[in-house]
């Protein structure tokens, strides 16, 4: 089995756990907010890695009557989807791509950008469990993560997603967290 599929069936298998596992979910309120906070880099800009991890996200056919899906986008000097290399940009994830809101010209390695997406998804998309997963290879817990092209050599460090979290008021109200590409790895 290829190392991507490895990942969709890892991402299926998180989404479906979920559900088997979720608190009773009030009528307003899905079960879980999956928030993706995927830094380009060079991933996206050389190898269109982000791209083809969107593509797959769509044609996952996990339950949207369960799950929002979130994607903030950015820190590549190009992409190979219709989104712009300036700015960072929020999507809603269903079989297309949804346009949400953008942030503007401000950098994926900015502690501020983190918080404002994590407060984002969960003041508009109510759920009973909200998960994150951040989108970049990085240089481990002492050198950061969402190595920024626009901004370089800006980066999130393990302590700047740490007060991140803590700033976002998500203290007991995240699932999970995981590093996506990193799980590619093992």
């Amino acid at each position: 089995m290829k190392k991507r599929d490895g990942i969709i069936m890892l991402f299926l298998g998180m989404l479906f756990f979920i559900s088997c596992c979720a608190a009773e979910v009030q009528a307003d309120e899905k079960s879980l907010t999956l928030m993706v906070y995927m830094c380009g880099s060079n991933l996206e800009s050389s190898y269109a890695a982000a791209t083809k991890d969107l593509e797959e996200m769509m044609e996952s056919g996990f339950n949207q009557d369960e799950f929002n899906l979130l994607v903030m986008t950015g820190g590549s000097l190009s992409w190979h989807t219709s989104f712009q290399a300036e700015g960072v940009n929020l999507s809603r994830v269903t079989d297309v791509i949804e346009g949400i809101k953008s942030f503007g010209e401000v950098s994926m390695g900015s502690p501020e950008t983190l918080v404002d997406f994590l407060r984002y998804g969960v003041e508009h998309y109510k759920a009973s469990n909200y998960a994150l997963i951040i989108w970049d290879h990085g240089e481990g817990p002492l050198g950061g993560v969402c190595i920024d092209e626009l901004n370089s050599p800006d980066k999130l460090s393990l302590t700047e997603i740490t007060d991140s979290l803590e700033a976002a008021n998500l203290s007991g109200k995240l699932y999970f967290i995981a590093n996506f590409l990193e799980l590619k790895r093992l």
